[in-house]
This record gives C-alpha cells, sequence and structure tokens, in this order.
C-alpha cells in the first residue's frame, strides 16, 4: 500500500477550511481513509479533520474542545470517479458530493490542534506509536486545499472543471417577498437540451422538498419566475434543480428571504359538523380538539396537511375550540359545533 505525508501542512488554530479531491475506489464496501490530518488516539482527540469511505462517504472535524461533528452522505459509493469536499467556516461542516451539497452539521470555534501531517490514502492511529492503516483502495487525484471555505457555486465550479459540463448555466437567481408570497426569478447565461426547472423549498438551509416545476425553453439565454403562494414564517430558503433532457441534473445556489406571513383565520366546513369536519387552511401539523370545560378530547398530528378532515363522530353534541398549530410553531383557533 501506499500513501503520501504532507508534512508542511499545518492546519492549527484554522477555523475556514476546504478540502477537495477526485477518488475512485475498487472496494466499496469496506473502511478507508482519503485524507487524515493527526494521529488518532483512543478518544480521538488529536484529529483535526478527514475525509474517508465506509459504504458511504463520511467527513468529521474536531475542534479545540474536542468536540467532534460528523456528516455521512445518503449515496452509496461505486467504483466511479466522485468528488469529494469537506468545507468549514467555523459554524458548519458541509459534505459535497459531485459538486452538490450532500450533508451540513454545526461546529464551531478553530480546529484541533496537532503537529501530525496530512496523509493522503491511510488512516493514522495511536497504539505507541503512530501506525497507518485503512488505506484507500483505488485512486485519488486532483487534492486541492483552502483556508477558506468555499461556498456551493465554487464548489460547483471545481467539479464542473473536471470534465462535468452541466445542461444550463444559471446567471442569476434571486428572491422578493410579494405580500403573503414569495417570487422567485432566475435568468440563465446558456442552455443545452434543458428539460425543466425545479423550484425547492426549505426552512433550515439544508433540507429542501420540491414546490413547482418550470419548463424549460431549453436553449439560449433566457429569464424565468415562479412564486412561492405558500411560504412559512421566518427564513425561507430557496434553490432551483436545473435538469436536462437525459436526466443530469444541477442545483443553483441556495437564496433566501425573511418573511412575516398574515395567514388568513382558519374556518371549519360544515360547521355545525354531524361525522366529519374540513379545516381549511394551510401547513396544519397539530390539531386539539377542547371541550367547553377546557379538557382536550382529541389529538390530531400531521406533517404538513392542507385542508385535513377531522373525524367527529365520536364527539358528543356540543360546542368545541380547536387549536391548530402550523409547521412554523404558530398557533391560531377555530370554533366547531358537533351536532
Amino acid at each position: 500500500m501506499s500513501w503520501i505525508e504532507a508534512s508542511s501542512i499545518n492546519f492549527d488554530t484554522l477555523n475556514n477550511l476546504t478540502s477537495i479531491a477526485w477518488v475512485k475506489t475498487t472496494k466499496p464496501d469496506i473502511s478507508q481513509f482519503i485524507l487524515h490530518k493527526g494521529c488518532e488516539n483512543p478518544v480521538n482527540t488529536n484529529v483535526s479533520w478527514r475525509m474517508y469511505a465506509d459504504g458511504i462517504y463520511i467527513v468529521d472535524s474536531w475542534n479545540l474542545d474536542s468536540m467532534r461533528e460528523y456528516i455521512t452522505s445518503n449515496i452509496n459509493i461505486d467504483t466511479n470517479w466522485h468528488m469529494v469536499a469537506l468545507s468549514y467556516d467555523n459554524q458548519q461542516i458541509r459534505l459535497y458530493i459531485d459538486g452538490e451539497l450532500n450533508g451540513i452539521n454545526k461546529q464551531a470555534g478553530p480546529l484541533e490542534q496537532n503537529n501530525m501531517p496530512l496523509y493522503i490514502g491511510t488512516k493514522v492511529d495511536y497504539s505507541g506509536d503512530c501506525n497507518k492503516n485503512q488505506f484507500f483502495n483505488g485512486s485519488i487525484d486532483d487534492i486541492r486545499i483552502y483556508n477558506r471555505a468555499l461556498d456551493s457555486t465554487e464548489i460547483q465550479a471545481l467539479y464542473n472543471e473536471g470534465g462535468h459540463i452541466l445542461p444550463v448555466s444559471i446567471e442569476n437567481i434571486n428572491v422578493a417577498k410579494n405580500g403573503n408570497s414569495v417570487n422567485i426569478n432566475w435568468q440563465t447565461a446558456t442552455e443545452l437540451n434543458t428539460s425543466h426547472f425545479i423550484i425547492q423549498h426549505g426552512t433550515d438551509g439544508s433540507s429542501f422538498t420540491n414546490i413547482g416545476t418550470v419548463k424549460a425553453i431549453g436553449s439560449g439565454a433566457n429569464s424565468y419566475s415562479f412564486t412561492d403562494s405558500k411560504p412559512a414564517n421566518g427564513i425561507n430558503y430557496y434553490r432551483l434543480q436545473s435538469v436536462d433532457k437525459d436526466g443530469g441534473s444541477s442545483y443553483s445556489k441556495v437564496v433566501s428571504v425573511q418573511l412575516t406571513v398574515d395567514r388568513l383565520p382558519f374556518t371549519v366546513v360544515p360547521n355545525p359538523a354531524r361525522d366529519v369536519a374540513t379545516i381549511k387552511g394551510n401547513h396544519i401539523a397539530y390539531v386539539q380538539v377542547i371541550d367547553n370545560m377546557g379538557r382536550v378530547v382529541k389529538v390530531v398530528t400531521l406533517k404538513d396537511a392542507t385542508n385535513p378532515s377531522l373525524s367527529v363522530s365520536s364527539l358528543t353534541k356540543g360546542v368545541y375550540h380547536l387549536r391548530i398549530q402550523t409547521t412554523d410553531g404558530g398557533v391560531s383557533g377555530a370554533g366547531l359545533v358537533k351536532e
């Protein structure tokens, strides 16, 4: 087995970092290390950061308080070439696979200090000495280390340098409040065989769901827009997934806007109700039915419901109050008469 020992690279007290490597393994299912900074003792207190593979891609880091944070990829490793990147901005570590954000986790403060070299293609354990093991089986190429946290656009551009041409180049994307809605506008610099754009929304900057699709013109430079009519209270994050006609895709940078949504009151129909009532509204997560004595007589847990049905056949006749909680934590009320 062979590895590289880069003794001149020092990351002590560094609080911004990006490491990138192109990798191709011949044994996807075994534990093997791409980059490893430090000598791992029994309690992992002398490792700064590392990138490795064990059926999936994993990155982790330690700060000066010896607190470890890690990310595991949501894709399985195969025997093809892939670009794996770790970035750290003194607040979060991020894992990118083939130019796309694959995971994110919190970490704070400068990285763990050690005077060990950066090892490429092996892990280093301490058992009386720093011993090399868990060698990488395959090839590692085009390793890049930056003393700053590259953003998603820069990492995707580096992936494109590897010969992976995206179906579209998004020149600009922005979001703007429009009453209780959000307008998403974007322009493309070039389109080549582009099929459509998927608009994605999230509330934490890392997890996204699809909220709409816009058909692409497919060639040239063009402008597009989409309106999110059901944003959440607080910070809303958006990104675009560009899809070509052959199924390839890429992601835009993430943009955000903060919104205070003035929700219309929830209504219940029919009211009075005998068997089933419908709560008219969006983003409903939780409903309590409270009788006129203040007792909770029914609880319904939902995820992100629109106009959910509420079974009331088991309730006795009378007047009830509904306590309705939305996915953004807001709480509203509505009255219900059971006949």
